[in-house]
Parts: structure tokens; sequence; C-alpha cells
């Protein structure tokens, strides 16, 4: 900044010298402002120091140049003594903003940063602010340390070059809520082109960690039971060409993990692998937990497309799962069945016997039973034992009945009175009414935490056979399965989780499909179109909040998708939006 922009206009009103001062004084300040106009600093300082030591009208202004002289010349301790003079001894004057202005300059210059922003904090012009916000960037520009930016923004929260490189800090850390909230207070007085580093040529990089086992092309064994993979990373670049045409810029870097840890210790250490902004990947448990500690200490996500389990997230902040976690299902089918059962609190679990859908059945019931719900029957199932649940729900006995009670109940609509046969030599009949061992109506809803259509099509042929008014809960995977008709869904008005809700028929997806089968000849898969709705939602992101991915990923309640229906994930690690299905009539 050029000296003679920068010194602010002193307005004196003179009288006639004559009557006001000496021609001497007037004479000497005047030759020293032309001296100093003319850059001659330290001849000018001798005209300047003259008038200063003694008293005349031009004291003030005089000490206030001398300091300008000494500023100019570097001479930063004289500088600062004379401003400070003037600040003790004439702290009324009404150009004291610009000595602070000037205070503020070259203390920065000393790299005395505390009290510049002190002295900052008493200026009062916004004008003169603004012009100092200039000076203030490029020294704390360079300052790293989180602790020391945090402590200034505690004690000058207004000083919006303080706040933005503290909010640019906030945003590489972990953000839960209370992050979450500091960031929105620093926009308050921070623009956000000011806080987001706008670059508009800027592609937001994902590393594709994953194992496409490129080295056993010739093996055909491999190359069927990877094609998986492949469908999840076809997926990723239909999405990444889609966004191109959006304008938003992102690239994929495929690494080949090869299920090897070895093989991820070298991607980790590869020269350009610190450049990414994203890991989507591994996928199995010795490399996600090199890869997890990985972006512990590099602050950077990690994003599993394919997996429900809750240990890949639990204990860092960095790890995140595409899909809803099997403890979040949990929950959300709790939430759900809290509303939707609360008539009748009684409640019955069955769950097949493996680690996922325990897990699930576990903290189904901690959950209700929190909202006063009653399991009377929790089990669990082997898929060879499966026929337990149609006998759990339908064995019976034969209730004995008068002439009179049998003829009673004859009367009452959807009740059914049975003769039984007694001794066979007495030739003796009796009447009797089929009960089954769990009452009538006295169960509101049964949850059958499992995807087998066994299990599946066992709960719902004895709901079928009890004809009451329970109630099923189970998972949209039971609607893949011939056993289990549309109609009979329908009518037992079952409500369907989903681990991954697809939308088969949206516009992008039948544009998909239509891409598929003419390119390829067979139908998209559902990790090709898992694959496609991670890069989308990534995409909604990256173009709305460039390379703050996570600030968005937090800031955003609800991402709406194009093949996925919703995403949610605010301050959790996982989706937390998880469809309820059921079949209506269209």
């Amino acid at each position: 900044m050029k000296i003679n922009k920068t010194v602010f206009q002193l307005i004196i009103i003179f009288y006639p010298f004559h009557l006001l001062f000496s021609q001497d004084a007037y004479e000497t300040f005047i030759n020293g402002k032309k001296l100093f106009y003319q850059k001659n600093y330290s001849e000018a300082i001798f005209y300047f120091d003259s008038l200063g030591s003694s008293d005349n009208e031009f004291k003030i202004y005089s000490i206030y140049y001398s300091g300008l002289c000494d500023f100019n010349l570097n001479k930063f301790e004289s500088a600062q003594g004379k401003f400070e003079n003037i600040k003790s001894n004439h702290s009324s004057w009404p150009q004291i903003d610009e000595v602070n202005y000037w205070l503020v300059r070259l203390l920065l210059e000393k790299n005395e940063y505390e009290f510049s922003f002190k002295i900052f904090s008493d200026i009062k012009s916004n004008n003169i602010k603004n012009d100092l916000y200039n000076f203030l960037d490029q020294k704390v520009e360079k300052i790293n340390d989180f602790n020391k930016l945090r402590k200034w923004h505690e004690i000058y929260p207004n000083n919006n070059v303080i706040s933005k490189y503290f909010g640019r800090k906030l945003l590489d850390e972990a953000l839960d809520k209370n992050i979450i909230n500091k960031i929105q207070n620093i926009l308050s007085n921070v623009s956000k082109e000011n806080l987001f580093i706008d670059n508009e040529n800027y592609i937001f990089k994902i590393a594709v960690l994953l194992p496409f086992m490129y080295n056993e092309n010739d093996n055909l064994s491999i190359i069927i039971k990877n094609k998986f993979i492949m469908d999840l990373y076809n997926g990723m670049r239909i999405a990444i060409n889609h966004l191109d045409s959006l304008g938003v810029n992102i690239k994929l870097y495929p690494y080949d993990t090869r299920r090897d840890p070895n093989v991820v210790k070298d991607i980790l250490k590869s020269n350009y692998f610190n450049k990414m902004d994203l890991i989507i990947g591994p996928l199995y448990s010795s490399p996600v937990k090199l890869v997890s500690q990985y972006c512990l200490e590099n602050k950077i996500f990690m994003i599993n497309p394919l997996s429900n389990n809750n240990q890949i997230i639990d204990n860092n902040k960095y790890a995140m799962l595409f899909l809803p976690s099997n403890k979040t299902l949990a929950i959300k089918a709790a939430n759900y069945a809290r509303e939707k059962f609360n008539k009748n609190k009684n409640a019955i679990i069955f769950y097949e016997n493996n680690k996922v859908d325990s897990l699930i059945a576990s903290i189904y019931e901690n959950e209700m039973e929190s909202y006063g719900f009653n399991f009377i029957y929790k089990q669990k199932v082997n898929l060879e034992d499966s026929r337990l649940i149609l006998d759990s729900l339908t064995n019976s006995y034969e209730l004995m009945l008068s002439k009179q009670e049998a003829d009673s109940i004859s009367e009452i609509p959807g009740r059914i009175v049975k003769d039984g046969r007694g001794i066979e030599k007495l030739d003796t009949i009796y009447k009797y009414e089929e009960k089954f061992y769990i009452n009538d109506d006295s169960i509101g809803h049964v949850f059958t935490v499992s995807s087998n259509s066994l299990l599946s099509s066992n709960t719902l042929s004895a709901v079928d056979v009890r004809n009451d008014t329970i109630s099923v809960l189970g998972f949209d995977d039971w609607l893949n399965y011939d056993v289990n008709t549309f109609d009979q869904l329908k009518r037992l008005d079952v409500s369907f989780i989903s681990r991954k809700y697809i939308n088969f028929n949206s516009e992008i997806s039948n544009f998909i499909k239509d891409k598929i089968i003419n390119s390829y000849g067979e139908v998209p898969s559902e990790n090709l179109f898992i694959g496609f709705g991670l890069i989308n939602m990534i995409g909604k992101i990256v173009d709305k909040y460039g390379s703050y991915f996570q600030f968005g990923l937090r800031n955003e309640n609800l991402i709406e998708g194009d093949v996925f229906e919703s995403f949610q994930y605010n301050f959790m690690n996982d989706n937390q939006f998880v469809p309820i299905i059921k079949i209506i009539d269209s």
C-alpha cells in the first residue's frame, strides 16, 4: 500500500495563520510534509521532531508524522513509542483511529500478533478495519497452530480474519454438533465465500480402494466372483460422467487393494495419495483397519459403500458407512413400531441365528422396552428349524365346551365350534373350540429379523392362519421371494424395513438400465446402482461446498437422491434415512 494512499486525511481548519500561531512553526510543518510526501523520511523527521518537542499548535500532528517517518524507515520501536505517546497523552484526539491503524501495522511487522489484535479491537472506523484486514490476513494465514487460533478467536470473536482461519481449521476437524454450531456462528460474520476456499478449477479427488484383482484377469473364477466389484465401480464411473455434464468436477483414482494389507500399506505411502479429498473403501477387515488409522491421523473421510457393520465406524469419527448401520436399522425400526403398533404393546421377536440379526433383535428389544413394550417371546431360529416360527404362532389346543356354551359361541360371527370324538367304543361326541396357545389378538406385532425366504414365509403363513389382528414387521428382501405373494403381503399389512432401498423406476434409474442393457446386454445389478448413488450423493455436496465435503455432509439436513430416496447423516457416521415400505393400492 502506497504511503500517499494510506495516510488518512487529517482535517485541519486553519484560521488566518498570523492570528493563531507563529509563521516559523507553520513553515517548519509544511516543509516537513513536503519532504514526507517526497518520501524523504530521514530529513522530514527532523522538522517534525523539532515541533513535537515543544508546545505549539502542530505538536500532535508532528508526533504523528514523525511516527510515520520512523515506520517507513523500519524504525518500529521508535514509531511505536511516538504512537503510544499520542494514545497516552492525547486519547481524545479525533484521529486516534489512524494512530491505532499504524500501531497495528507496525506490531504485525514485529510479529506481535496478540498486541496488534488488541489495538485492532479498539478501532471504531469500519473503513479503517477493512483496510487493515488485508494486512492481518497475510500474517494470520501463516498460522497453523489450531490451539493458538482457537485462543485468539475466543478473545476476539469479531475479528473476521481470525474467525476465517479458525473456521477453516475447524472444517478439518471431525465435525460434531458443537463444532458445526461454531462454524455457523462464524458464518454470521464471515461470508461463505471468504470461509470456503472457492476455486472454480478445483477437482475433488476420490481414492477408490477396492480389490479389483487386475492381475487375475485371465482367471475366470476370480473374474466371476469379482463381478460385484466391477459393477460397483462402473456405477461410480457412470455417475462421474453424469456429474461432469452438470459441471461438477470429481475425479476417481482407483487403487487395487488385492485384499492384501501389505498392498494397502504401500498405497497409503504412495506419492500422490496424500492429495486425496476422500477415500471410498476398502471392503475387508484388515485393509479397513489400516485405512481407518490413516484417516484418523490425516483427518480425511473414508466411506464404506456396501457394509452395515457398526464396528467400522464405532471408534473413528472419520469413517463412514454409505448405508444405514445395523444399529441404525434397529433404532429406526423401533421408532416406527412404537407409533405404528402402540395400541397393543405385547410383541414377539424371531431372529435368524447369525451375528447381524442377533444384534438388530437385541437393540430393537431394548429400544421397544424403553417405550413400554413387552416381549412375551424372543426366539433365535436356525434355518433348518424355520418351522419353529409357524409352530410357535399356530400351536393350538381344544377347549371343551358344554352344549349351552357351544350353542352360544356358534351364534358369534367368526367363532367356530367343532365336533370331537371321545372314546371310540363309547362312540361319544363332544363340542370344542380350537384355541391358540398364544391367544387371539393378544399380540400387537411380530418382528422377524431375517432376510431369509424360509423364515419370512413361515412368519407370513403363521399370521395368515391365525387370522387375527397381529401385525408383521420384516425386511424388504421379502418382496423378492416368489413364495410371498403381493396379495398376501398387502392383505397382512406387512411393514418392510429397507437396508438399501433403490428406486428402480426413477428417471435416472431408467437411463442407467437402458445404458447397461444397450451396452452389455444385461440388466444392471444392485451394486451398480449403489456405486452410482454414492458418487451422485458426493457430487451434490461437492457442487455446493467444494472441497469442504465433511461440513456439507453435516450441514445438510436431508440430501435428496436420484436412485436412492434420500440421505441423512447430520452428526452420525451412517445414513440415518431408513425407508419403511408397505404395499398399497395404486
